[in-house]
């Protein structure tokens, strides 16, 4: 399996088969915000969040989120 079909078999696949693809499953305009910051490939066994988000709202979070916009939240 190419890259790309590995990360659509756990992303927009799974949400077409659940038939929520209009609301999760990629990153659109009008989509929910719910997605994971990682700094190495998601795909690697050791690959580890930085950041959770769930609508937008960091529910997980090694302090990534407040570097990048210069600790002022």
């Amino acid at each position: 399996m190419n890259y790309d079909s590995a990360l659509k078999a756990i992303t927009i696949h799974p949400a077409r088969i659940l038939g929520l693809d209009d609301r999760i499953g990629s990153i659109r305009a009008g989509k929910d915000a719910d997605f994971s910051i990682f700094a190495s490939d998601p795909l690697t066994l050791s690959a580890k969040p930085l950041a959770v988000l769930i609508d937008g709202v960091p529910v997980y979070d090694t302090g990534i989120l407040s570097k990048q916009n210069g600790g002022n939240q």
